[in-house]
């Protein structure tokens, strides 16, 4: 029987094993930035979600507000109106803006009469929401038209 000079290849190579953490290195540094997007995705939804709740909520107090409120009043001296406390976390400032409807000279509702008498005693209020969120602060707004009842 004649010896043979060279290698056994039963095991890995050098060269294979840092290939082999190579590879490995490179999905697990694809996992740890999907995972970090992730996280800062959810961060995102949930102070956007927050934020939409905080304007809902005022948004429904103020619809079931008469319209001679004073949370409602267009005074400049009163607007916007602000608050900045008691708010979730993460929320900055709630306010609201309130602008009467005044003549315009423009068929508003599309009927062909220009500013008759369905289109006085309206009220526009712009609701914001400023929030932090990890790419800094953001705002969220709306915006609707409160009617005066007429009896």
């Amino acid at each position: 029987m004649k010896f043979q000079a060279g290698y056994d290849e039963a095991g890995f190579t050098l060269v294979e094993s840092i290939v082999a953490l190579l590879i490995l290195a490179i999905g697990i540094l694809s996992l740890y930035t999907m995972v970090t997007t992730t996280l800062k995705g959810n961060s995102a939804a949930q102070a956007m979600t927050v934020s939409s709740t905080v304007l809902a909520d005022k948004l429904e107090e103020l619809i079931y507000l008469s319209y001679d409120d004073s949370q409602l009043d267009t005074d400049a001296a009163n607007n916007p109106h602000t608050i900045t406390t008691g708010l979730p976390e993460g929320v900055i400032s709630l306010s609201w803006t309130v602008t009467a409807w005044s003549s315009d000279g423009i068929d508003n509702d599309g009927d062909a009469d220009v500013d008759e008498y369905d289109e006085r005693g309206l009220k526009t209020i712009n609701l914001s929401v400023i929030y932090n969120t990890i790419a800094g602060q953001k705002t969220h707004s709306i915006e609707f038209i409160k009617a005066e009842i007429f009896q």
